[in-house]
């Protein structure tokens, strides 16, 4: 039975990965359905498709900057309920590091400041 997964590739640095990324994944023989919504699509396919399938694999997404208008990636967390993202961190046993056994998650607020699109310009260049 697959996995059902949405793919957004993004409209920045980012995207090109998942050409080689799906191939990787396919010869590590997880089985994986990919819906892959159109360049064109509306955020609220990609709503959807997110509830459809409960995964999401997205490269960043700027989305454009309209006045009154929020980017892809806040709209997707605030109808989705995504109020922080996980990153786990690990030591690998094969692999030096300066700290032995690391077993860590950091979890990143993502509904304020730059990440909820509120950043204003106080002076130019200082956000």
């Amino acid at each position: 039975m697959p996995h059902h997964v949405t793919l957004v590739p993004g409209d920045t640095t980012g995207g090109e990965i998942f050409e080689y990324l799906k191939p990787l994944i396919k010869r590590l023989d997880v089985d994986i359905e990919w819906d892959e919504p159109s360049d064109s699509a509306t955020t609220e396919t990609l709503v959807d498709s997110a509830r459809r399938t409960g995964v999401v694999l997205m490269a960043y997404e700027r989305g454009e900057r309209d006045a009154g208008r929020l980017p892809p990636i806040v709209v997707l967390r605030k109808e989705l309920g995504v109020f922080a993202n996980l990153r786990p961190l690990r030591t690998l046993p094969a692999v030096p590091s300066r700290h032995d056994d690391v077993d860590l998650i950091v979890v990143r607020e993502t509904t304020e400041d730059i990440y909820a699109h509120l950043e204003h310009e106080s002076l130019p260049g200082v956000f």
